[in-house]
């Protein structure tokens, strides 16, 4: 499977998932963090999040910029604050 195809829905996918085991929250991520693998249509930073509740599912694009590591990094602290704000509005 191609690193382009979907990215949002394959995290749409896992979290989904996730929310339907029994758990109370779920977060999936993917993306580009590079330093290859970019296009012109995602290019390295695209990281796609979704986060599920048992009633809610949602999911975003982001485009991150700097090297793999800071890309990575800043997933991380996203992923963190989506799960704050889906727990938030559960």
């Amino acid at each position: 499977m191609s690193a382009f195809v979907a990215l949002d829905g394959v995290s749409h996918s896992y979290a989904a998932r996730g929310s339907s085991s029994g758990g109370t929250l779920a977060v999936a991520v993917t993306g580009i963090a590079g330093p290859s693998g970019g296009s012109d249509a995602k290019p390295v930073g695209t990281v796609c999040f979704a986060f599920a509740t048992s009633r809610r599912i949602s999911s975003e694009t982001r485009h991150f910029k700097g090297n793999r590591e800071s890309v990575r990094r800043q997933s991380v602290v996203r992923a963190l604050e989506g799960l704050l704000e889906t727990l938030t509005r559960a």
